[in-house]
């Protein structure tokens, strides 16, 4: 086994070296004067070796439920919101394989957010079609081997969520075209570097076309596609990161058009800031960050950045300009993180899965 496959081995199934973490709890170590405060919920069992995480309100009560898949158990669990942030998990749904992402949508167009699922070890994305009451039936297939990460967007401007599916390996991916009726068209292929990992969606150059970023892990490399408003995607930009970018993100950092990029390093200790697409900035961060998400985390107009470090055991909060501003301890192995207003005080929270602990934990904004 080369390096290469070592490190693809590790990543993918979490066998790191640093399996010896802190519980989690409510507490902070500030490192700047900043107003942020958040409360830690007790850890819940969820899907086991989480791999991806959602916010969604699935059962249309006005709460955000949380939905995580598990890449060990082949299923996933959602996570019901019973009000203020309290959550109760429900029976897990079985998949057909291991997930890898997922993306929540109205695929069908019936007013009930569905889920579309990755699965390489199947072959396919699969689809599952809501019920409105938090439960899912498979609807259709979408033939792909082998899928990695999926998003959802409406790529040809025709109102219709279509798909965005990365290809491990060789890198790049596919976009399908949805037909509003839960059903998918042909997948057409694209091409990166190798290790493509993570996907995001966002209109990057101001067009009103959806691009797409791609974290490619094997080639140490971000990829910006151009989107034609047809479906098509055109290489825009490569940009070189340390070791093993994990995840991207594409988000309004600075508050102006047009929108940024964001890659953290998950063997580099590094988080990659490219302002509108321009040439990236990289900054040191947590050990063995996993996944960020960005949002307006104190409501001051400005964005936060908010890191899981796999091998640390915390969430390394920090300013639009990756100044460090907050540490929070959290479970075992945190990877997939998600920033929404759990609990309806208006104030953006973080919803975290661990992945060797296999359990979920709320940071409830205070």
């Amino acid at each position: 086994m080369d390096s290469r496959d070592r490190r693809r081995y590790l990543w993918i199934w979490g066998c790191a070296l640093y399996l010896s973490g802190t519980a989690c709890d409510s507490g902070a170590s500030f490192r700047g004067p900043h107003p942020l405060r958040f409360s830690a919920t007790a850890a819940q069992p969820t899907a086991e070796h989480p791999t991806a995480i959602l916010a969604e309100d699935f059962d249309g009560d006005g709460d955000l439920d949380v939905l995580v898949t598990g890449l060990l158990g082949y299923a996933f669990v959602v996570h019901e919101n019973l009000g203020r942030g309290v959550l109760r998990a429900r029976p897990a749904v079985p998949l057909a394989g291991a997930p890898i992402g997922a993306a929540a949508g109205d695929f069908d167009r019936d007013g009930r957010l569905d889920l579309a699922v990755s699965l390489p070890s199947a072959g396919a994305v699969d689809i599952y079609l809501g019920d409105g009451a938090l439960g899912f039936r498979l609807g259709s297939e979408v033939a792909i081997d082998p899928p990695h990460d999926v998003r959802a967007g409406d790529l040809d401007g025709d109102g219709l969520l279509d798909l965005v599916v990365a290809r491990f390996e060789p890198g790049g991916g596919w976009t399908v075209l949805g037909d509003g009726r839960g059903g998918f068209g042909a997948p057409r292929s694209f091409d990166a570097p190798g290790g493509t990992t993570s996907l995001a969606l966002g209109d990057v150059d101001g067009d009103g076309k959806l691009d797409v970023a791609a974290a490619c892990a094997n080639a140490d490399q971000v990829a910006l596609f151009r989107g034609d408003g047809r479906g098509g995607l055109t290489l825009a930009q490569l940009m070189p990161t340390a070791d093993w970018p994990s995840s991207v993100t594409i988000a309004d950092l600075d508050g102006a058009p047009p929108l940024d990029m964001l890659a953290v390093t998950n063997l580099g200790d590094t988080c990659l800031v490219a302002p509108g697409g321009a040439a990236g900035v990289e900054i040191p961060v947590g050990h063995g960050p996993f996944a960020a998400t960005v949002a307006d985390l104190d409501l001051d107009g400005r964005a936060e950045v908010a890191v899981t470090n796999k091998f640390a055991n915390s969430i390394s909060i920090f300013d639009r300009d990756l100044a460090p501003l907050l540490e929070l301890p959290a479970g075992d192995g945190p990877t997939p993180i998600v920033a929404a207003d759990l609990d309806g005080d208006g104030f953006p929270d973080l919803a975290v899965a661990n992945g060797f602990s296999n359990d979920v934990v709320l940071y409830l904004s205070r």
